[in-house]
């Protein structure tokens, strides 16, 4: 983490105000362009995150179908073999 940040309260015709050194303030809007993206990259994993969700529960959906078949596969690798 980088050094603390300095700065002044001042007051200017009533509003309260604050002073900060040039570099500081261009360290301020580093970190809030950095955050913005990091949002973005967690709106977007959120998106995918969803998606893939829906695509699952989709897959699930159709392979509970198949199974309730008759010709499902999976009856043939469950049922007892003939001695």
């Amino acid at each position: 983490m980088g050094k603390k940040i300095e700065h002044r309260l001042i007051t200017v015709n009533g509003r309260e105000m604050i002073v900060l050194d040039p570099t500081d303030f261009e360290r301020l809007d580093a970190a809030r362009r950095q955050i913005g993206a990091r949002q973005a990259s967690i709106a977007w994993l959120r998106q995918q995150l969803e998606a893939a969700n829906t695509r699952l529960a989709e897959l699930e959906t159709e392979l509970t179908k198949a199974h309730h078949q008759p010709d499902c596969p999976c009856h043939e690798a469950t049922a007892p073999s003939a001695p």
